[in-house]
């Protein structure tokens, strides 16, 4: 691996996740097709982001992995903090 595409690697969660073929439940691996919106949300680097969205969007998925790239490359030093509804809020 080069210079540039390990500074793409720390700087990009979606182009790490996407060369690291990373792996979701099911065995199925992340990828962008059919999601191409997904980019800019990733990419996005305000501290907060609310979307409103619709049940399986994928944005869950997307938000996991931008967190979990963050914490690899020491850019979320103070720790992530991911809130999830309780059942009988969604139901």
């Amino acid at each position: 691996m080069n210079n540039l595409q390990e500074n793409l690697m720390k700087a990009d969660s979606v182009y790490w996740a996407v060369q690291n073929r990373i792996k979701l439940i099911g065995a199925a691996e992340f990828t962008m097709e059919g999601h191409q919106y997904m980019e800019e949300i990733m990419r996005d680097p305000s501290d907060e982001k609310a979307i409103m969205k619709g049940a399986q969007a994928g944005i869950t998925t997307a938000f996991m992995i931008d967190a979990i790239h963050g914490m690899i490359h020491g850019l979320f030093p103070q720790g992530v903090i991911y809130y999830f509804p309780t059942e009988r809020a969604v139901t």
